[in-house]
């Protein structure tokens, strides 16, 4: 990633009012809210709760939820001093380690829900349980408030909400189907016969690849999550240690049978990774894409009047279970973490550490996460506005809805405890996308990583 500016935010409290002052630091698009020496001699016996977040200034789509958070910032400033230091993209993630190793992680922190990139957290017992914060008295959320699917839980404990509401869903270019006169897919096999139609055209039939695991895995994901067994298999993957498994297996060569009939972009590599993979849909150059929520603030006015939302594509054969009514994903895999040990400092740290969680999961925040970037509440909300922020966001939900839509899959991103073998689950995963491995070839790599980098519990 690009370096570019970091936006350094220093509030200087005083007795009777907050100045806030906003200075160039020349880092990377990052945004800090923090005290300086002059505001440190005025904080008297207030505590400070330190906040990251990917809510960047810098950031078209987040720069509404930083001035939310600097504003109340600024209003609780009598009682103690929230900190708010914004970094986007994966340099969160390097923040973050930095912090773990020095025994310094931030109070509440935004950081990826999957198992492998908790994996060392969760080893170092470092993470507050979500029921700590919850019994707290002042605390005003709970468990019932929120969709079952945002809640992040690992080893039968719950550390945190997730913040967004990703809901997927697969996207159809109607005016492709009605210039070829076709019908829209309603399993995976239709891909096979809308294949030999559009590769005579020039057009990918799926607009899917994979760069690092992305979003190809999604993809496999889903078509493994449909048969039986699947979810229980993931589920076990920390207790067992086995990946592959003939269940796993049957979803891979049934990939592998889509890929050879040409279901797919010639070069899914080049056409893997998020933007690529959505610019192909986005410029009319696929009939078809498996989207997830954080694609669409890239479509484009042209693309969107195009666009006819279908029901999810169902497998077909052996084995295969009912999943009527489920999601292709949703919620996003982002939560905000409380470190255990800044919660065990003093009864005010915590109360501040609550004060400030209520508010960043308050259904006014979640309404200004959706206008700024089209992020749907994974809080159940009563009269939230959906007319406004991203058009079709609202179409998926609304669809979603109508057609009883609520749960997404399971994925191997959330179930495998390991970083070493995740990373080697999304690199051989190219591998395979590229016809380079089979699908056993693919198996045997990844459970090998498995064998060697992790002790099952």
């Amino acid at each position: 990633m690009n370096l570019k500016k970091r936006i350094i935010k220093k509030s200087l409290v005083i007795q009777t009012a907050i100045v806030i002052s906003l200075t160039i630091f020349g880092c990377s698009g990052n945004d800090s809210l923090s005290k300086n020496s002059d505001s440190v001699k005025n904080t008297d016996d207030k505590v400070t709760v330190r906040m990251i977040t990917q809510h960047t200034r810098s950031d078209s789509g987040k720069a509404g939820v930083y001035e939310a958070i600097e504003n109340y910032a600024a209003s609780v400033s009598d009682k103690y001093i929230l900190e708010h230091e914004a970094i986007q993209g994966d340099d969160i993630k390097a923040k973050i380690k930095i912090d773990l190793a020095a025994g310094n992680l931030p109070d509440i922190f935004y950081y990826w829900n999957g198992a492998s990139d908790l994996s060392s957290m969760i080893e170092a017992d470092v993470l507050l349980p979500m029921s700590e914060l919850l019994s707290h008295p002042n605390c005003k959320l709970s468990w019932d408030q929120f969709v079952d699917t945002s809640i992040f839980e690992v080893k039968g404990e719950r550390y945190g909400f997730a913040m967004e509401n990703w809901a997927g869903g697969w996207l159809a270019n109607k005016e492709l189907f009605e210039q070829y006169n076709l019908e829209y897919p309603k399993t995976y096999d239709d891909l096979v016969e809308l294949a030999g139609v559009f590769k005579e055209h020039g057009i990918a039939t799926v607009a899917t690849g994979s760069k690092g695991g992305n979003p190809g895995h999604w993809l496999i994901d889903d078509m493994y999550y449909q048969l039986e067994g699947a979810e229980e298999e993931m589920e076990e993957i920390p207790e067992t240690g086995k990946i592959s498994t003939d269940t796993y297996l049957q979803a891979l060569k049934y990939f592998e049978k889509l890929r050879e009939a040409g279901c797919f972009p010639a070069d899914m590599i080049s056409n893997g990774d998020w933007a690529p993979n959505f610019s192909l849909y986005n410029e009319g150059k696929a009939a078809l894409i498996p989207v997830y929520g954080w694609q669409l603030s890239a479509m484009s006015d042209e693309c969107y009047e195009r666009t006819e939302i279908i029901m999810p594509l169902k497998m077909t054969g052996e084995n295969v279970r009912d999943t009527t009514g489920h999601l292709l994903y949703q919620n996003g895999h982002g939560s905000m973490f409380i470190s255990k040990a800044s919660w065990n400092e003093s009864e005010e740290k915590r109360a501040a550490i609550v004060d400030a969680y209520n508010f960043y999961f308050s259904d006014d925040m979640f309404q200004t996460r959706y206008l700024e970037a089209g992020h749907g509440p994974t809080k159940k909300i009563e009269n939230f506005d959906y007319s406004v922020g991203l058009p079709i966001v609202a179409d998926l939900m609304k669809f979603n809805e109508e057609h009883g839509l609520t749960k997404g899959n399971q994925m191997h991103m959330f179930t495998i405890p390991n970083s070493t073998v995740w990373a080697d689950f999304e690199s051989t995963m190219d591998e395979f996308f590229s016809g380079a491995i089979s699908a056993e070839q693919y198996l045997e790599k990844i459970q090998e990583s498995m064998d060697n980098n992790y002790i099952s519990q």
